[in-house]
């Protein structure tokens, strides 16, 4: 027969006694303090006992249960305990296991100093200036507090029981100086508590991911603060005993002769609509009530119902490693994590899925919500299946402004999600004077303070935070162009060189654009090239450069009058500056000003396979090219003359004028 004794004090230990509850294998759990007993769920098969015991009060205790099996489970700081527990074992006929959450491999970066001692540490803070978040717990409290200039510096997090607040008290912190809360923490609550405290120095033990040091270290990272941690004691004797949880559950399922089991745990990824819980699906309901444990945005844990665990967790690096944790814990059999809005529209969802496949040994389903797009259609009467859906949320204005607008202008319906009541101003900006479009917002929809309105100058500037929708109606919306058709006489015109519009078709299709591309167009006159390119789609962006102010003003101005947002001028002469854009994959040259061939250098450095095309009329810029392909390891080389004649009426004749002969040279660097 096996009288199993756990000595507790860590989840790891917590979890042991429920995967023995769950299996129903009866054993003894002993805890030090009320706190740890409270803590404990109600488990019929698990005897508890409460109180700190020495060696001797040990050894009676295994007498009086009948103990041949030890499982130590203790913190893995606390060195004290567990060598005594070591200790009064040494001659007695008992099976000792040391069960050890795993030691993670944390690099000293330079916002990290790691410590083989508290005395270390201390000593190191005393050199130090700015407040101080202590994360150690009360234990080691009074060493700290031994030195006058960091304890008047320290923040003290501790556990929420009597013991733990009283201590700290009794050491002389004020009560300003004490805060007690229960964890996990995440790293957004680390963040608020290290910037409510102004700390400048946050100290911890290495207690693993479960311990929350994860969450700590990129906390610190993220607010530029310096993170003190504190290595684990290094503990020699029963050194070959130490092991993780499925080892000691390996052992323990030999020594009983029996399986102990433990289902895949279901992962339900859920989508919980948009605001209230009036808009969950009742699908997700019931996968919330049956849940063990829920993560999700606090916003999205304060809406729901159940009364499962909740971990205010949303980022893929904070959920996986505390499921990773709990797929073992023998009453957590369901996981819910919850997604704003639909799970397969915009969501977190699709990233935490396949790092779940490839991580756990688990099951996973997904279930839908109603997104807030759905919602505001509905609101506004108007079907959403022929509408074009956009998320500009965290997302850079360069990037959504040209996509987002070119949609506006071909499609009679546009809903797009936002970062904030910022995006629908700089909207409205740009659509004030087309007639034919609105723009309507939808604000915190289904909660109390839920609006729908039109964005007028009246309503502008929108200055309450929450969550806001947009939708763009276009009574008339264009027909979107296939192909490059922009006529010459499209353009604002003065003195500027320009492209001519069968050259500048031509030379278009030679630069074999994709949607995505970013083009150089150097030399860019009126800016025809590089606005027709940009207008073939809003995913291509464009960067003139022309160092003529003339040229500069009529681009500013031609940008204005086709309405282009995805197009940038640059005020420099070719190459200076080229190295400083964002590479591109395409360059058009049609003008050079004798510098061809420290252009083609800087492209070819800039991206060794980018495709230019070249623009030529006089015989020196012939020359130039002939050179180029001399010189330059090039593939994909056609030379192009074309001559265009175009026809003039003269009275009652049609007579053909000749333009002069254009050389369009295409390649791409090899």
């Amino acid at each position: 027969m096996c009288n199993i004794l756990i000595f507790s004090g860590t989840t790891e230990g917590r979890e042991l006694a429920e995967i023995l509850n769950a299996n129903q294998i009866p054993a003894h759990l002993c805890v030090a303090t009320e706190y740890g007993s409270a803590v404990m769920p109600d488990l019929p098969c698990i005897t508890l006992h409460e109180g700190r015991l020495d060696e001797a009060g040990m050894r009676s205790l295994y007498k009086e249960l009948g103990t041949n099996l030890i499982v130590d489970a203790t913190h893995p700081y606390a060195a004290l305990v567990t060598d005594t527990i070591q200790k009064s074992v040494e001659d007695l006929p008992i099976r000792y296991l040391r069960l050890l959450r795993p030691e993670d491999k944390i690099r000293e970066e330079d916002f990290v100093q790691c410590y083989d001692s508290i005395e270390d540490c201390i000593e190191s803070l005393k050199k130090t200036t700015g407040n101080i978040f202590l994360t150690t717990g009360s234990k080691e409290l009074s060493n700290f507090c031994s030195d006058p200039g960091v304890k008047e510096r320290i923040t003290a997090r501790v556990l929420p029981d009597v013991e733990s607040i009283q201590l700290c008290l009794d050491l002389g912190l004020a009560h300003s100086q004490i805060v007690a809360m229960q964890g996990p923490f995440s790293q957004e609550m680390n963040r608020a508590m290290l910037l409510q405290y102004n700390s400048r120095h946050l100290v911890t033990k290495d207690s693993g991911r479960v311990g929350g040091v994860d969450a700590k270290i990129l906390a610190a990272k993220e607010l530029g603060i310096t993170l003190h941690l504190i290595r684990r004691p290094k503990q020699e004797a029963f050194i070959d005993r130490q092991m993780g949880m499925q080892e000691v559950l390996d052992i323990l399922a030999d020594v009983l002769q029996r399986p102990i089991h433990k289902k895949p745990l279901l992962i339900t990824l859920a989508g919980v609509g948009c605001g209230l819980k009036d808009t969950t699906t009742p699908e997700v309901s019931r996968a919330i009530a049956q849940a063990d444990v829920i993560y999700g945005a606090p916003r999205l844990l304060e809406n729901i119902g159940g009364g499962a665990k909740r971990y205010p967790y949303y980022r893929k690096e904070e959920i996986l490693p505390s499921l990773q944790t709990l797929q073992q814990h023998p009453t957590v059999n369901q996981a819910v994590v919850l997604f704003s809005g639909d799970s397969g529209f915009y969501s977190g969802c699709e990233k935490l899925y396949r790092a779940l496949k490839e991580e756990l040994n688990c099951r996973i389903r997904i279930l839908p919500g109603i997104s807030s797009l759905q919602l505001f259609a509905s609101r506004l009467g108007i079907s959403w299946q022929d509408a074009k859906l956009f998320s500009l949320h965290g997302k850079n204005k360069q990037e959504w402004l040209p996509i987002l607008l070119d949609s506006a202008c071909h499609n009679e319906k546009t809903l797009f999600l936002t970062s904030g009541a910022e995006d629908l101003q700089v909207i409205r900006q740009k659509v004030q004077e087309r007639k034919e479009l609105s723009l309507y917002y939808g604000y915190n929809l289904s909660y109390p303070d839920e609006q729908i309105e039109e964005v007028t100058e009246q309503t502008l500037p929108l200055t309450k935070k929450g969550l806001y929708v947009g939708f763009l109606y276009n009574r008339t919306p264009w027909k979107k162009d296939l192909l490059p058709l922009l006529k010459d006489e499209d353009f604002l015109r003065d003195r500027v060189p320009m492209t001519k519009e069968e050259i500048r078709k031509l030379s278009l299709c030679q630069l074999q654009l994709k949607e995505g591309d970013i083009l150089y167009d150097i030399g860019a006159g009126t800016g025809s090239i590089g606005l027709q390119a940009a207008l073939l789609s809003p995913k291509i962006f464009v960067y003139a450069i022309e160092c003529d102010p003339k040229a500069i003003a009529l681009i500013q101005k031609n940008t204005d009058h086709l309405s282009v947002h995805n197009y940038r001028v640059i005020h420099n002469r070719a190459p200076r500056g080229l190295a400083e854009l964002p590479v591109a994959d395409a360059a058009f040259i049609g003008g050079s000003r004798g510098d061809l061939l420290p252009i083609l250098s800087s492209l070819q450095q800039i991206n060794p396979r980018m495709r230019v095309v070249i623009n030529a009329v006089s015989l020196e810029s012939i020359a130039e090219i002939s050179e180029v392909i001399r010189d330059f390891p090039v593939k994909d080389l056609t030379v192009t003359q074309v001559a265009v004649n175009r026809m003039k009426e003269l009275g009652d004749h049609h007579l053909f004028e000749a333009n002069n002969p254009v050389y369009i040279t295409a390649f791409t660097f090899a």
